[in-house]
């Protein structure tokens, strides 16, 4: 054998080896593309409206002039910004963790035990998938995308603590911000009691008589954070 046929064998074997290594990573890039589901990242400031449907109860946020709502009633700022963020930071949904219909039920991604989540940006909705039970880890949960067959684990804490929540957990529980020290008098009515605190020149008094000072400090303390612990349902508040 030659030198010349040397050579172009030595060609045709580098040539090989750069198709075979071309290859290897096409079918790599197919691989993770269908082990893996991207979406399309979201500007947190252009969502208009977030459904979260469940059997049973249904939320549906609403970006308002001056401030979000939840079904009609003031919505909790932070649990609205935590969602909002987790949207717009999370770039891919995770890997691939079933396929079968058979395994809905048991990741918590099926029509009675799901979660339906709309988003609505500028009026279009840009997503819709279906939220299931937490990852084994805790670090996510269990999402099936709308004409998808397929479920990926989404590795998103923010999301997966969010999407779990209640309708009445997405409601502000805020009832009162009062800084004690900016009182200078406080109105108090109980039944057919009824009393008036007045603070002059940096004491309290009750009426004409003196009030004590400690008493008053400690009632108006309590009204510096006051949140509800839930909302009465209709047959309560009746």
């Amino acid at each position: 054998m030659n030198e010349i046929t040397i050579k172009r064998l030595a060609g045709v074997l580098v040539v090989a080896l750069v198709l075979w290594g071309a290859l290897a990573g096409a079918g790599r890039l197919r691989e993770d593309r269908a082990t893996r589901c991207s979406r399309p990242r979201l500007d947190a400031a252009a969502i208009d409206t977030v459904v979260l449907a469940r059997r049973g109860d249904t939320a549906t946020l609403a970006r308002g002039a001056h401030r979000w709502t939840v079904n009609g009633h003031a919505a909790d700022s932070a649990h609205v910004h935590d969602l909002l963020g987790g949207f717009a930071d999370s770039t891919a949904w995770g890997e691939l963790v079933a396929q079968s219909a058979a395994s809905y039920a048991r990741l918590g991604v099926d029509a009675d035990s799901g979660r339906r989540v709309r988003v609505v940006s500028h009026g279009k909705q840009v997503l819709d998938f279906t939220s299931g039970k937490r990852t084994t880890d805790w670090s996510g949960l269990y999402v099936r995308r709308a004409g998808d067959g397929a479920v990926y684990a989404l590795h998103s804490a923010v999301l997966g603590e969010a999407l779990a929540r209640s309708p009445d957990d997405w409601r502000d529980k805020r009832i009162a911000r009062v800084n004690p020290d900016s009182v200078t008098s406080a109105d108090i009515e109980r039944g057919a009691r009824h009393i008036v605190l007045h603070k002059d020149a940096g004491k309290w008094s009750l009426g004409a008589a003196p009030a004590d000072s400690g008493a008053v400090a400690r009632t108006l303390e309590l009204y510096r954070s006051l949140d509800a612990s839930g909302f009465a349902t209709g047959p309560q508040a009746d």
